[in-house]
């Protein structure tokens, strides 16, 4: 165990770290009351738009860091490690945080709104997924990398590839229209970017403007 942490975790940065604990703790909270038939975790943080409806807002965020089931937990700590190494590279552990709080937003917010009156409950962290990879293929899109170590493409065709793979396999248990829900995620982080990226250049105007401006003033 000491020397998966080591191996494994102890090279990622803080953001990426705290994420796959906090999955890691409420999926082990939510195996436990299940067993013991003492509380049912899902229930309480896991998305249902009518509870939502009746001003239970927070199961907006918090459904994707609870994972249904030990599969895919496994899998999507694989993941969001591969994706938080790139880009803790460049975010800050706030940053990248926010990021995945948009993304997760993003798509419980497309299923209140598309299924208002809905039951069902929905739980995962897929939104978060595609979300940090179209950051991972907006903002490193241009760099090499190896798909499962063999082939060699580019970040951006990697990123489409894993959502393409995602989506085929969430399509028959979720069905298309919670697929097209959870990609919204992605929408929303892309959204996010584009307002980031718009924001900092309209500030660097302003500051070119004002240097500009007091050059003259001189």
């Amino acid at each position: 165990m000491k020397h998966t942490y080591r191996k494994f975790l102890l090279p990622l940065k803080m953001g990426t770290r705290v994420l796959i604990l906090v999955l890691s703790l409420l999926y082990a909270a939510s195996f436990i009351g299940n067993v013991t038939e003492k509380y049912n975790l899902f229930e309480w943080l896991g998305l249902r738009s009518t509870s939502v409806w009746h001003g239970e807002v927070w199961r907006i965020i918090s459904y994707a860091f609870i994972a249904p089931n030990l599969l895919n937990l496994v899998l999507n700590v694989i993941i969001l490690a591969m994706l938080g190494a790139f880009l803790e590279r460049v975010w800050s552990p706030k940053e990248f945080w926010i990021f995945c709080f948009v993304s997760a937003a993003g798509a419980g917010v497309a299923k209140v709104l598309v299924t208002p009156t809905s039951p069902m409950l929905m739980v995962a962290s897929v939104s978060i997924i595609f979300g940090l990879l179209v950051a991972w293929a907006k903002i490193f899109g241009h760099e090499r990398v190896y798909f499962m170590g063999i082939w060699e493409m580019s970040v951006r065709t990697c990123a489409l590839l894993f959502a393409a793979i995602s989506i085929l396999a969430m399509l028959p248990c979720a069905g298309i229209v919670n697929t097209l829900i959870m990609l919204c995620g992605g929408v929303a982080g892309w959204l996010y970017l584009f307002l980031r990226l718009r924001s900092v250049r309209l500030q660097q105007s302003q500051t070119v403007c004002s240097v500009r401006m007091g050059r003259l003033e001189l």
